[in-house]
């Protein structure tokens, strides 16, 4: 293999560690990805930039503090290398559970890494959540959303069920990643309402 396509294939692998660290919910799995300098920044979806090791850390022991399981299907993977520099694109297929409520959502992901000893480490993660276009209102049918009626949000629930039972069929799910916490609280408001068969939008989501 020429040692460039070789040097791509290891950034791939580096993308991939990210989120399988991800999925394991464990800070220090997760540090060994990222540079750990003063340099690295992060933005989560929803979330404003968290710069600098701390900051950036401090985010994902939010996020693994308040999720009980996350699992990835990365798609639409596109890889660049220029130098010391390689960055990756892609879409982030979610399955996730909060509060005893399963999610899915899809992100699109910039991850960007440098080289440093022979080694891809993280330096930049900047997600965006997806949004996909509402179906057609029928006539005769009242819409609820106080959302303007061309978007929908790119997280909904797939109903209360213990996390184990998702961890036990998530290879069968098609599955995207993370969840905003800053900004999917009134998603879960209106998840767990529609499970006591309320199902009146949440205001101001």
């Amino acid at each position: 293999m020429p040692e460039g396509k070789g040097v791509e294939a290891e950034l791939r692998q580096a993308n991939e560690r990210f989120y399988r660290a991800f999925e394991s919910l464990d800070l220090g799995r997760m540090e060994e990805v990222w540079l750990t300098d003063a340099a690295v920044t992060c933005i989560h979806p929803g979330w404003t930039l968290r710069a600098g090791w701390p900051e950036v850390r401090e985010s994902w022991a939010l996020i693994f503090g308040n999720t009980e399981m996350i699992r990835f299907a990365v798609t639409d993977v596109e890889t660049f290398v220029r130098g010391t520099c390689g960055w990756a694109i892609c879409l982030e297929n979610i399955l996730s559970a909060t509060g005893g409520v399963a999610l899915e959502s899809r992100v699109l992901a910039t991850n960007i890494f440098e080289r440093r000893e022979g080694r891809w480490a993280l330096v930049h993660h900047h997600g965006s959540p997806v949004v996909t276009a509402a179906p057609p209102v029928r006539r005769g049918v009242t819409r609820t959303s106080t959302r303007p009626s061309s978007a929908l949000p790119s997280t909904r629930m797939i109903g209360r069920t213990p996390a184990a039972s998702f961890m036990a069929s998530s290879e069968k799910v098609p599955v995207v990643i993370a969840i905003p916490l800053e900004t999917c609280s009134a998603w879960t408001t209106l998840a767990r309402a529609m499970s006591r068969g309320d199902s009146t939008m949440p205001s101001g989501g």
